[in-house]
């Protein structure tokens, strides 16, 4: 077997060693079978499991559900346990790759490794990860206002062209066209049972947006109102919801703008630091070899 392979040989046995102290952390022995590791594993990486204290983030939860893979059922704990582990991976084969001098992995896959590791870090210093939870939240915030006015659009039209008798009867039938602001109606349709008035408070607290307010609010009147009454609540608001659907998408160009801007200025950033660590780094080896030459003769 050529040398440089036992980088790779050594690098499994250190994968083998994670493996092995996760399942002794864990509590399985060795007569269990990989399903048994798998799903003591995934009790492990539940909120309530042995690695939830190391690894849960409620700033990370945040991100999670923006971005939308907690409907993969993944968590922040999930998403800090692979940062780790692919971080130790990385600094494990680069002193291997630096001990065996077989150059499988070098000191630039290390720094990017651990430029990603500390990018990803959900907590409060990181400022990269605070500018991105922002701009998702603020997108989610668009998407939620940009469908309460499509809600409010669509009751609306219905009673211009109709005599609506049951609310509740189209909300139930509008919650399976919408997306972002879907938990918000089921939520409002559950509660419907105890108070119209209760329940579209639920909806405007759960959604948190003026709009979602202002909705809530109009819909509670419309709730105890005549056919002309509502329709003419409806329309006063009009202007109020166009405006701030005009509003939010004019943000959400800037937004755009903006992340394109950084995007760009981080890659050339980017490349420009790592070219210089990489011929700070020959200088290094070369000055080292002098050295050695030296002390040689």
């Amino acid at each position: 077997m050529p040398f440089q392979y036992l980088h790779y040989l050594i690098t499994g046995m250190f994968i083998f060693l994670i493996y092995s102290t996760i399942a002794k952390s864990i509590g399985l022995d060795k007569a269990r079978s990989k399903l048994s590791l798998r799903n003591s594993l995934r009790k492990s990486l539940a909120k309530n499991g042995f690695l939830s204290k190391y690894f849960y983030n409620e700033r990370a939860e945040v991100l999670i559900t923006f971005v939308g893979l907690n409907k993969l059922k993944v968590s922040s704990i999930h998403y800090n346990f692979f940062r780790h582990i692919s971080l130790y991976v990385a600094v494990w084969s680069y002193f291997i790759s630096l001990f065996l001098a077989a150059g499988q992995f070098s000191l630039v896959n290390l720094l990017m490794v651990l430029g990603a590791f500390l990018l990803t870090s959900p907590l409060k210093f990181n400022l990269v990860f605070d500018y991105v939870l922002k701009n998702l939240a603020g997108n989610h915030k668009r998407k939620m206002n940009a469908e309460v006015y499509s809600l409010y659009a669509q009751l609306k039209a219905e009673f211009q062209t109709r005599r609506v008798g049951n609310i509740y009867g189209l909300l139930f039938e509008y919650r399976s066209y919408f997306k972002s602001i879907k938990p918000a109606l089921e939520e409002l349709l559950y509660k419907w049972s105890e108070s119209p008035d209760k329940a579209w408070d639920s909806f405007s607290k759960r959604i948190g947006t003026e709009e979602a307010k202002t909705l809530s609010i109009i819909m509670k009147e419309v709730e105890y109102s005549s056919q002309e009454r509502s329709l003419a609540l409806l329309e006063q608001k009009r202007d109020q919801f166009a405006n701030s659907n005009y509003n939010a998408y004019r943000n959400y160009l800037k937004s755009r703008e903006m992340v394109l801007y950084i995007v760009i200025f981080s890659t050339a950033s980017g490349a420009i630091i790592l070219n210089m660590v990489v011929i700070f780094m020959l200088f290094f080896k070369d000055i080292m070899g002098a050295a050695n030459n030296i002390f040689q003769m």
